[in-house]
């Protein structure tokens, strides 16, 4: 049948639109959906944190990128895209503020825009954000991160074989470079896998105190009990500490955010007999309030001598670094 010049224009058309929603890239707004996508295609996955109506930052990045047609068309072989929006003025369901919110808390999500790189089993390789140079610059910058991929996926093959020493040894180097990379917040399953493997070592008893707060912080009284138990046999201090961080979360920082400096002294004074990184916490918090009502010098003794209970952790590191900040 021959074609009349409108029939042919209809046809025509209808070919490029269907070309040119091929070419787009898939949206989910949920990353196990995109992962069944990715693993289908043999994609990677971007996750958006967004403030999609008020983050300046995250509309010029889908303005400069994410909308634009050379994007659509040079990512769509390459990536699966995941929005988790976290809006002002945009209506959402409560089932999709709770998902976005879980997700925010497992992977450490602090500011908006995040990006994370993910490949096609949903593993977390790189975090990024705004980047300026437009569709064909952020392509590069997320092509950058493939050496991470080939490191993880060797990284996690090493893991499930050999003795369990072995194994562990490889956990925490593999753990250890998740940290590096600044994605160890996605790894929750390996974290719990080293805990099982090898309690006992620092980076057992490391995870067995981050999982206790984080599962009590979720409301998963279960998980938190095992890995309280879990520290109470085998790291009392860790088990004190936690303990510790829950009723400062519980009973103090409620004052301390009302700026009761006074108040939350005295509710942190007779914790200030605990020793190790219980007794640690205590004094980090005790000294803010000093330095709060212009005690710096009282606040300077409590950084230094809480610093000195436990050197190797990160918030020791913190409290250096403000008596430094105090003397100055």
């Amino acid at each position: 049948m021959k074609l009349t010049l409108g029939a042919a224009a209809v046809v025509a058309v209808a070919f490029s639109s269907a070309a040119a929603h091929a070419q787009d890239v898939e949206h989910f707004t949920n990353i196990e959906k995109a992962v069944e996508a990715a693993k289908k295609g043999k994609k990677d996955i971007l996750v958006d944190f967004t403030g999609s109506d008020w983050c300046g930052w995250c509309i010029k990045l889908t303005e400069e990128v994410f909308a634009t047609e050379e994007w659509k068309k040079a990512a769509s072989d390459k990536y699966v895209f995941v929005e988790l929006d976290f809006p002002q003025a945009k209506k959402q369901t409560e089932e999709e503020k709770k998902y976005n919110r879980e997700k925010q808390a497992l992977y450490g999500i602090q500011g908006f825009p995040t990006i994370l790189v993910l490949n096609s089993d949903g593993r977390l390789y790189a975090r990024t954000g705004y980047e300026a140079g437009g569709p064909e610059n952020y392509l590069k910058h997320l092509a950058g991160f493939s050496a991470r991929k080939a490191e993880l996926t060797k990284g996690l093959a090493a893991v499930k074989e050999g003795k369990p020493a072995d194994r562990a040894k490889a956990l925490a180097a593999l753990l250890d470079k998740l940290a590096e990379w600044e994605v160890d917040g996605g790894y929750r399953d390996l974290k719990e896998q080293m805990v099982e493997l090898d309690v006992k070592s620092d980076a057992g008893r490391k995870f067995a105190k981050e999982l206790a707060l984080a599962y009590h912080q979720e409301g998963a009284e279960e998980k938190f009990k095992k890995y309280l138990k879990l520290l109470k046999e085998n790291d009392a201090d860790g088990a004190e500490y936690v303990e510790t961080a829950i009723a400062i979360n519980k009973d103090v920082m409620p004052i301390l955010e009302s700026q009761d400096w006074k108040g939350g002294l005295e509710k942190l004074t007779p914790m200030l007999t605990k020793k190790g990184e219980a007794g640690q916490i205590v004094r980090f918090y005790a000294a803010i309030c000093e330095v709060r009502q212009g005690n710096k010098d009282k606040a300077i003794d409590l950084l230094d001598a809480g610093a000195k209970m436990a050197p190797k952790t990160p918030l020791a590191k913190q409290m250096t670094d403000a008596i430094l900040e105090l003397k100055r």
